[in-house]
């Protein structure tokens, strides 16, 4: 948001308080690095929120909540960074939803289902309304901790943290189902957290808690495969 009188950029962050299971929703002013907590702030979800995500226009907030299995939606105030829950939240969701991605074109949303090793797949309404996909939930390793979709929106990564693996699946653009790619799942190093790809879509990271290391591979953008790079 930029106040067009000072020029001042203001962009809103959001915290989902596991302890207290609600949001904690800060303002934060890009040309001073003040933080401002919104009004009304901290807002109440589910038990247990984990980790959530917003879609690419900034105006719709999910986070899962592990504790009770399912899914709280909010749309965002674009001036005041203020959340207002979206009608029919929550929204069921798999066994212990434990983190949340929305794809680039901000139709569907994704969440890692830690409790019944799978990824469940939502569309995403004008409205903020989530539907589950045909064919969701989709099957994954054990243990799956965290969730990401390539920038390009041609493939997604679910990162199994009790398997040690990393799950790739093909993305349908106009369904939003899940096919799992050629060689999937890959293994990763001990423990696994969390995995992120890179701007080009071309690199993947997985951070390796116990192994005090990080994965990489890179992806082929014709299949998905992945391949360990050199020193990984």
């Amino acid at each position: 948001q930029k106040d067009e009188l000072t020029g001042a950029i203001t962009s809103f962050t959001y915290a989902a308080n596991n302890d207290t299971s609600d949001v904690t929703a800060k303002s934060f002013n890009a040309t001073t690095g003040e933080q401002t907590t919104v009004a009304g702030s901290p807002f109440g979800g589910g038990t247990l929120p984990v980790i959530g995500a917003l879609n690419p226009a900034g105006t719709l907030l999910y986070v899962p909540n592990a504790g009770s299995f399912d899914i709280s939606a909010w749309s965002v105030n674009g001036t005041t960074g203020a959340l207002t829950v979206v009608p029919g939240s929550p929204f069921a969701g798999g066994i212990s939803p434990f983190a949340a991605a929305v794809d680039p074109s901000g139709r569907f949303l994704l969440v890692a289902n830690a409790g019944s090793a799978n990824v469940s797949v939502f569309s995403i309404a004008s409205s903020g309304v989530l539907a589950e996909v045909a064919g969701s939930p989709f099957a994954a390793g054990i243990g799956p901790f965290s969730v990401a979709v390539a920038p390009n929106g041609s493939y997604v990564y679910v990162l199994n943290n009790v398997s040690e693996s990393l799950s790739v699946y093909s993305l349908n653009a106009s369904t939003g189902a899940l096919t799992e790619v050629a060689g999937s799942p890959y293994a990763t190093g001990t423990s696994p957290w969390a995995v992120l790809v890179d701007p080009t879509s071309r690199f993947v990271y997985v951070t390796n808690t116990f192994g005090d290391s990080v994965s990489a591979y890179s992806s082929n953008a014709l299949t998905g495969a992945l391949t360990p790079i050199a020193g990984s």
